[in-house]
Protein backbone atom coordinates (compact mmCIF):
# COMPACT_ATOMS: atom_id res chain seq x y z
CA UNK A 1 0.00 0.00 0.00
CA UNK A 2 2.88 2.22 -0.32
CA UNK A 3 1.78 5.27 -2.27
CA UNK A 4 5.73 5.56 -3.57
CA UNK A 5 5.46 1.83 -4.57
CA UNK A 6 2.71 1.10 -5.99
CA UNK A 7 2.64 3.59 -9.04
CA UNK A 8 5.98 1.41 -10.06
CA UNK A 9 3.41 -1.00 -11.23
CA UNK A 10 3.52 -1.21 -14.98
CA UNK A 11 -0.21 -1.67 -14.43
CA UNK A 12 -1.08 1.29 -13.06
CA UNK A 13 -2.68 2.84 -16.39
CA UNK A 14 -6.26 4.56 -15.33
CA UNK A 15 -5.01 7.04 -13.02
CA UNK A 16 -1.89 9.11 -12.77
CA UNK A 17 0.37 8.50 -9.15
CA UNK A 18 -1.70 11.71 -8.19
CA UNK A 19 -5.26 10.28 -8.21
CA UNK A 20 -4.01 7.03 -7.17
CA UNK A 21 -2.48 8.37 -3.74
CA UNK A 22 -5.85 10.66 -3.57
CA UNK A 23 -7.78 7.09 -3.55
CA UNK A 24 -5.99 5.70 -1.08
CA UNK A 25 -6.32 8.61 1.38
CA UNK A 26 -9.95 8.64 1.08
CA UNK A 27 -10.10 4.52 1.33
CA UNK A 28 -8.05 4.88 4.13
CA UNK A 29 -10.22 7.84 5.60
CA UNK A 30 -13.76 5.15 5.12
CA UNK A 31 -11.87 2.50 6.91
CA UNK A 32 -9.50 3.77 9.85
CA UNK A 33 -11.83 3.37 12.37
CA UNK A 34 -13.30 0.54 11.50
CA UNK A 35 -9.57 -0.87 11.20
CA UNK A 36 -8.57 0.69 14.69
CA UNK A 37 -12.39 -1.25 16.35
CA UNK A 38 -11.22 -4.09 14.96
CA UNK A 39 -7.47 -3.96 16.56
CA UNK A 40 -9.10 -3.73 19.33
CA UNK A 41 -11.38 -6.71 19.47
CA UNK A 42 -8.67 -8.77 18.02
CA UNK A 43 -6.28 -7.54 21.37
CA UNK A 44 -9.34 -8.29 23.46
CA UNK A 45 -9.34 -11.72 22.07
CA UNK A 46 -6.01 -12.49 22.61
CA UNK A 47 -5.97 -10.81 26.39
CA UNK A 48 -8.62 -13.67 27.18
CA UNK A 49 -6.45 -16.81 25.53
CA UNK A 50 -3.48 -16.37 28.06
CA UNK A 51 -2.87 -18.84 30.28
CA UNK A 52 -4.16 -17.81 33.50
CA UNK A 53 -5.22 -20.41 35.98
CA UNK A 54 -3.54 -23.70 36.81
CA UNK A 55 -4.83 -27.21 36.87
CA UNK A 56 -5.87 -28.83 39.71
CA UNK A 57 -2.91 -31.42 41.14
CA UNK A 58 -4.71 -32.82 44.07
CA UNK A 59 -7.27 -36.05 42.90
CA UNK A 60 -8.04 -36.23 46.55
CA UNK A 61 -9.62 -33.21 46.96
CA UNK A 62 -12.08 -34.18 44.60
CA UNK A 63 -13.53 -37.05 46.11
CA UNK A 64 -17.55 -36.26 45.20
CA UNK A 65 -19.01 -34.09 42.79
CA UNK A 66 -20.59 -31.95 45.60
CA UNK A 67 -16.33 -31.18 46.69
CA UNK A 68 -15.61 -30.92 43.18
CA UNK A 69 -18.21 -27.72 42.86
CA UNK A 70 -16.56 -26.62 46.29
CA UNK A 71 -12.92 -26.46 45.34
CA UNK A 72 -14.05 -24.76 42.07
CA UNK A 73 -16.06 -22.33 44.48
CA UNK A 74 -13.08 -21.45 46.70
CA UNK A 75 -10.45 -21.03 43.71
CA UNK A 76 -9.15 -17.15 44.15
CA UNK A 77 -8.05 -17.79 40.85
CA UNK A 78 -11.24 -18.00 39.29
CA UNK A 79 -12.67 -14.37 41.32
CA UNK A 80 -9.43 -12.76 39.88
CA UNK A 81 -9.94 -13.63 36.29
CA UNK A 82 -13.51 -12.95 36.84
CA UNK A 83 -12.12 -9.32 37.80
CA UNK A 84 -9.44 -8.73 35.00
CA UNK A 85 -11.86 -9.55 32.45
CA UNK A 86 -14.92 -6.99 33.79
CA UNK A 87 -11.57 -4.22 33.74
CA UNK A 88 -10.85 -5.11 30.59
CA UNK A 89 -13.92 -5.05 28.92
CA UNK A 90 -15.07 -2.28 31.19
CA UNK A 91 -16.18 0.47 28.54
CA UNK A 92 -14.03 3.33 29.83
CA UNK A 93 -10.63 0.93 29.45
CA UNK A 94 -11.81 0.40 25.88
CA UNK A 95 -12.63 3.71 24.73
CA UNK A 96 -8.82 4.59 26.06
CA UNK A 97 -7.21 1.89 24.06
CA UNK A 98 -9.25 3.55 21.16
CA UNK A 99 -8.04 7.04 21.74
CA UNK A 100 -4.28 5.14 22.34
CA UNK A 101 -4.56 3.55 18.54
CA UNK A 102 -6.21 6.37 17.06
CA UNK A 103 -3.32 8.71 18.18
CA UNK A 104 -1.25 6.00 17.07
CA UNK A 105 -2.50 5.46 13.54
CA UNK A 106 -3.58 9.34 13.22
CA UNK A 107 -0.73 11.63 15.34
CA UNK A 108 -3.50 13.81 15.62
CA UNK A 109 -5.03 14.53 12.64
CA UNK A 110 -8.57 13.99 11.79
CA UNK A 111 -8.05 11.74 8.74
CA UNK A 112 -5.49 9.84 7.37
CA UNK A 113 -2.31 12.19 6.13
CA UNK A 114 0.73 10.82 3.74
CA UNK A 115 3.81 10.83 6.96
CA UNK A 116 1.55 11.76 9.87
CA UNK A 117 0.83 8.87 12.14
CA UNK A 118 1.26 5.38 11.70
CA UNK A 119 -1.83 4.37 9.44
CA UNK A 120 -0.23 2.89 6.73
CA UNK A 121 1.88 0.37 8.89
CA UNK A 122 -1.19 -0.84 10.86
CA UNK A 123 -4.37 -0.67 8.52
CA UNK A 124 -5.30 -3.59 7.08
CA UNK A 125 -3.78 -3.43 3.30
CA UNK A 126 -5.42 -5.93 1.58
CA UNK A 127 -9.12 -4.65 1.05
CA UNK A 128 -7.60 -1.04 0.43
CA UNK A 129 -5.43 -2.71 -2.50
CA UNK A 130 -8.03 -4.69 -3.65
CA UNK A 131 -9.75 -1.56 -4.81
CA UNK A 132 -7.18 0.53 -5.34
CA UNK A 133 -6.11 -2.43 -8.36
CA UNK A 134 -9.48 -2.39 -9.58
CA UNK A 135 -10.42 1.43 -9.99
CA UNK A 136 -6.53 2.53 -11.31
CA UNK A 137 -4.72 -0.81 -12.41
CA UNK A 138 -5.21 -2.28 -16.02
CA UNK A 139 -3.77 -6.25 -15.49
CA UNK A 140 -3.15 -8.34 -18.16
CA UNK A 141 -1.67 -11.98 -18.23
CA UNK A 142 0.73 -12.74 -20.91
CA UNK A 143 -2.35 -13.87 -23.40
CA UNK A 144 -3.55 -10.35 -22.85
CA UNK A 145 -6.66 -11.05 -20.76
CA UNK A 146 -7.66 -8.23 -18.15
CA UNK A 147 -7.55 -10.06 -15.01
CA UNK A 148 -9.89 -8.93 -12.28
CA UNK A 149 -10.00 -9.52 -7.82
CA UNK A 150 -7.80 -11.66 -6.34
CA UNK A 151 -5.67 -12.64 -9.49
CA UNK A 152 -5.10 -9.04 -10.67
CA UNK A 153 -3.53 -8.21 -7.13
CA UNK A 154 -1.22 -10.83 -7.45
CA UNK A 155 -0.11 -10.21 -10.47
CA UNK A 156 0.09 -6.52 -9.94
CA UNK A 157 2.28 -7.72 -6.21
CA UNK A 158 4.60 -10.29 -8.41
CA UNK A 159 5.08 -7.76 -10.71
CA UNK A 160 6.53 -5.23 -7.71
CA UNK A 161 8.46 -7.55 -6.29
CA UNK A 162 9.96 -8.01 -9.45
CA UNK A 163 11.54 -4.35 -9.50
CA UNK A 164 15.57 -4.05 -7.95
CA UNK A 165 15.62 -3.95 -4.71
CA UNK A 166 16.47 -0.41 -4.19
CA UNK A 167 13.13 -0.11 -5.71
CA UNK A 168 11.82 -1.98 -2.74
CA UNK A 169 9.63 -0.47 0.15
CA UNK A 170 12.71 0.09 3.30
CA UNK A 171 10.90 -2.57 5.19
CA UNK A 172 11.28 -5.29 2.83
CA UNK A 173 15.09 -3.81 2.27
CA UNK A 174 15.12 -4.76 5.74
CA UNK A 175 13.38 -8.10 5.51
CA UNK A 176 15.36 -9.53 2.43
CA UNK A 177 18.49 -8.27 4.29
CA UNK A 178 17.77 -10.47 7.14
CA UNK A 179 16.76 -13.29 5.36
CA UNK A 180 20.03 -13.08 2.95
CA UNK A 181 21.98 -13.19 6.12
CA UNK A 182 20.54 -16.00 7.97
CA UNK A 183 20.85 -17.82 5.00
CA UNK A 184 24.69 -17.20 4.18
CA UNK A 185 25.33 -18.31 8.20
Amino acid sequence: MDPEYLPQSIFLTKCKPAELIKRLLKLASERIFFDIANQIIARLREMQKAKWIEDFTNPANFPTAAKAVDQLKSCADLGKRAAAVAGQLEFANVEQTFRELEAEYLDGAAKPQLGKGRWLDKMRGKPILSVLVNECFVVKDTDENVLTGAEAVSLVAEELLQLDLAKQPIDFQELHKLISARIQK
